[in-house]
Order: C-alpha cells, then sequence, then structure tokens
C-alpha cells in the first residue's frame, strides 16, 4: 500500500505570451466544446488565429479573467489570507 502524500501539481500560467488550447485547458479544465461556448457568449477571452490551425490566448487576458471570477465569487488568493479586505458591495458592516 503506498502511503506518500503527493503535493498538488503546480500549473503555472505564463506573465505575458500565448497560451494553446491544452495550456488554457490545464487551468480551466472544461472540453473544447465548452471553452468555444463560454468564448461566444462572451464570457471568456476571445482567443486570436495565429494559422488556420493554430488559436492562442493572451496569458494576459486569461490571468485577468480568472482575477474577475475570483472577485466575482469573492474568493481569496493563498497569499491573501488573513489580510484586510474590504466588505462587499452592499454590506455595510458598521450596521
Amino acid at each position: 500500500m503506498d502511503t506518500t502524500v503527493r503535493e498538488p501539481k503546480t500549473i503555472a500560467i505564463p506573465e505575458t505570451g500565448f497560451m494553446r488550447f491544452k495550456q488554457v485547458q490545464q487551468i480551466f479544465p472544461i472540453g473544447r466544446t465548452t471553452l468555444w461556448d463560454l468564448v461566444g457568449r462572451g464570457l471568456f477571452p476571445a482567443p486570436i488565429r495565429m494559422s488556420s490551425r493554430l488559436v492562442v490566448w493572451r496569458a494576459e487576458e486569461v490571468r485577468a479573467w480568472i482575477a474577475a471570477q475570483g472577485q466575482k465569487a469573492g474568493i481569496v488568493a493563498a497569499d491573501k489570507v488573513g489580510q484586510s479586505m474590504p466588505a462587499p458591495a452592499g454590506l455595510n458592516p458598521a450596521a
């Protein structure tokens, strides 16, 4: 019986540059059809067509999209845990 504790796989998103579908799928594990549906509905950044067979996403736009999703859900980054956060809009902590 293997009792080895495995660390979670860390996936790095480039600071700048382009990401292919497989890289996007590593950080956002959905199918190709679902991703294209989100792009078509304007819910995920639009890709850039580099050639007839190559489509890429700007890493900066993917990073911004991920950050926006966390803000919508009230998710706090691991390095911000314990820090004072502003109250969500519409909530008055002094009331």
